[in-house]
């Protein structure tokens, strides 16, 4: 399929974004095939079409004001989750819902000895950060800020150490995704003096996973590509909110370069934004990242649903799921979360090829 990357392509994305809005600053996950649970859940889908907007140069100044006010509601000063945590009760009635049996199952192995799998305390903690990070990089992304401290994260060299060294590093994904909010979380709730202590420990404590050879962040065995990529996205990312350099750019390009690209929405952005960011620093195979984007982009386009005018996060599929809760029926149609990840994708690509046809902003996630 040949679609043009010109401002019809704007149009017709800022059109799906629009026809998802069911209330002010309250989005459908998908036009067709939502469950309930997606139909209850807001937060989440809210940040995702704010961030969509804002790559589209599309946002309301008059209302953007009143959107942060509305993300900023779901922002508690009291919580299970930690003070300052953004909670949407909604998700969490649904994920209790429906996945109660299969922690009680899990529950159950794990006290047999059968297992070792992790509860349902553990995998909240870590959705509601991740919400609480997208909340607040989402805020700040359009320089505004959450409205009260969030402060629930380790902050001294002692506490930061302990945290990444806890996490599994095995399982650079997942761990990078921790650096990453602690990241975030620094450099947009301490004060200067604070953040500055945080951002050296930081640095100091992801060193440590550095790969000499790869230029990769993880501990052991190589892991598979995709987690590996992935990772190296997270981490990246980290690095850029608390304005430290990755440690071997070259060496990652010529790991991304390697990688034979997958067609999943997350897959797909995140080889574009640790190529994109790489890049960023040297021009080192800068041709060979051209070529390779072109590729990408014609695996864009794959996901493309011309009725829709937007993008699926699987191919001939909708994303089904967020954060453990399924949210749409999986039907071939385009979807929010892929159409925010493949337009963010798009618009590093329209970056690194100097494309002047569409002015696009590059999120900082």
């Amino acid at each position: 399929m040949k679609i043009n990357l010109d401002k019809n392509l704007e149009d017709s994305i800022i059109n799906f974004l629009n026809s998802l809005e069911k209330n002010n600053f309250e989005y459908f996950p998908v036009l067709n095939g939502v469950t309930k649970s997606g139909i209850d859940l807001n937060l989440g889908f809210s940040c995702y079409a704010l961030k969509s907007k804002y790559i589209l140069n599309s946002l309301d100044d008059k209302n953007l004001s009143d959107w942060v006010k509305y993300l900023n509601n779901y922002q508690t000063k009291e919580s299970d989750f930690g003070e300052g945590s953004f909670v949407d009760k909604k998700y969490l009635n649904c994920f209790n819902n429906e996945n109660r049996i299969k922690f009680f199952l899990k529950q159950s192995l794990n006290n047999l000895k059968l297992g070792n799998y992790e509860l349902k305390k553990n995998i909240l903690e870590k959705s509601i950060r991740a919400e609480t990070k997208q909340a607040i990089s989402t805020i700040h992304q359009v320089n505004y800020k959450n409205q009260f401290e969030y402060l629930d994260f380790p902050k001294n060299e002692y506490d930061i150490s302990k945290f990444i060294s806890a996490l599994n590093w095995n399982k650079p994904w997942d761990s990078g995704a921790q650096f990453s909010a602690l990241c975030v979380f620094s450099r947009t709730q301490l004060k200067h003096e604070e953040y500055e202590v945080a951002k050296e420990h930081l640095f100091n404590s992801i060193t440590k996973y550095v790969d000499n050879e790869s230029g990769a962040y993880f501990q052991g065995n190589q892991p598979s590509n995709q987690e590996v990529i992935n990772g190296l996205m997270k981490v990246i990312t980290g690095l850029d909110w608390i304005d430290c350099n990755m440690h071997h750019p070259k060496k990652i390009i010529d790991l991304a370069l390697s990688i034979n690209p997958q067609s999943e929405g997350c897959d797909i952005v995140d080889l574009v934004y640790v190529l994109y960011m790489a890049s960023k620093k040297t021009d080192y195979k800068k041709k060979e990242i051209v070529l390779l984007f072109e590729d990408l982009t014609n695996i864009i386009f794959q996901h493309f649903i011309l009725e829709q005018g937007a993008f699926s996060y699987f191919l001939n599929k909708s994303q089904t799921h967020y954060y453990g809760v399924k949210v749409t029926k999986g039907f071939n149609e385009a979807d929010l979360h892929g159409t925010l990840l493949l337009t963010w994708a798009l618009s590093m690509i329209l970056n690194i090829n100097e494309n002047e046809n569409l002015s696009w902003n590059i999120l900082k996630p």
